[in-house]
């Protein structure tokens, strides 16, 4: 599924097959993860009692990894379960330029269900861009103070 970015530069959306074109861009998001509060939930959650290799095998295998990609690489990536978005990356250079809007809105016009989304708490540029699609917050998740 091909979308144009504001910018006018054309990128793809579409499902992710090997583990080897994601490796880097793995390694950045949780690492951004565990900065944020609620992150190491977020990421025991992704796992659901893997290892992280083991859950993006079987990401890959269940369909629910998305990457955005340019001319030459992966840009970005989406990670959708069950209809819930639970996590969206573009590399830093590229942020801001509409290209998660264009993933988004490029799956859903295209029939894929996206009917939620998480958000870290103190992620606010991920919370704007859900509410720039009309999504409204409705669920404060509460959990024990984490450590280290």
């Amino acid at each position: 599924m091909i979308f144009e970015a504001p910018s006018g530069v054309t990128y793809q959306v579409g499902l992710v097959t090997s583990p080897d074109d994601v490796t880097g861009h793995l390694r950045a998001i949780t690492d951004v993860m565990r900065d944020f509060r609620g992150g190491h939930g977020l990421l025991a959650e992704i796992c659901d009692g893997h290892s992280e290799a083991e859950a993006v095998d079987r990401a890959i295998m269940n369909g629910e990894l998305w990457g955005i990609t340019d001319d030459s690489a992966i840009v970005g990536l989406l990670l959708l379960r069950r209809g819930i978005l639970l996590g969206i990356h573009v590399s830093a250079p590229l942020r801001r330029q509409g290209i998660a809007r264009g993933a988004i809105t490029t799956l859903r016009s295209s029939g894929v269900v996206i009917s939620d989304a998480r958000a870290l708490p103190g992620d606010r540029a991920t919370k704007s861009l859900f509410e720039s699609l009309g999504w409204k917050a409705r669920l404060l998740t509460m959990s024990p103070a984490e450590r280290p």
